[in-house]
């Protein structure tokens, strides 16, 4: 009869399937050995899964969230950690604050000072948008001269 090898963490029974854990490990303990120490402190996420934006993910769950209820406490699902160090891949909880998602979206959009074309985006040159995103006069003033040229070609 086939017997299942048993788990290579804790050493318990392994279940069938998909999974490479048994039911007693956490997920929190596969987590720990894909932390490294980076640059200023931060906790840098080796693993292989990265989502779009950039962040840790593992097992389905955000890793900086991960960590964050582990050592810290839980989070309301209303409220985003903000990246004090800035790293996306950072989970080191003392690099992270609780704020609603509006203040994080402030914060994010705040650190930029200049447009893709590097255009600083201070004074006369910086408006805001319906959706209260700062934009660059100089390119929007380009984009829509490039569009009439070619609407009256």
């Amino acid at each position: 009869m086939y017997q299942r090898k048993p788990c290579p963490r804790c050493g318990g029974p392994k279940p069938g399937g998909y999974r490479k854990v048994c039911d007693r490990c956490e997920p929190i303990d596969a987590v720990w050995p894909l932390l490294e120490l980076g640059p200023s402190d931060c906790w840098i996420w080796t693993g292989r899964n990265i989502t779009r934006d950039g962040y840790g993910r593992y097992g389905g769950e955000i890793v900086h969230r991960m960590v964050y209820k582990f050592l810290i406490c839980d989070l309301p699902d209303d409220l985003d950690l903000d990246h004090l160090c800035l790293v996306k891949v950072c989970a080191n909880p003392w690099h992270l604050e609780p704020v609603t998602r509006g203040e994080n979206s402030r914060w994010k959009w705040a650190i930029y000072t200049h447009c893709r074309h590097g255009h600083e985006l201070a004074g006369d040159n910086v408006y805001l948008t319906k959706n209260g995103h700062r934009s660059c006069r100089t390119c929007t003033n380009r984009q829509q001269r490039e569009y009439q040229a070619r609407k009256w070609r």
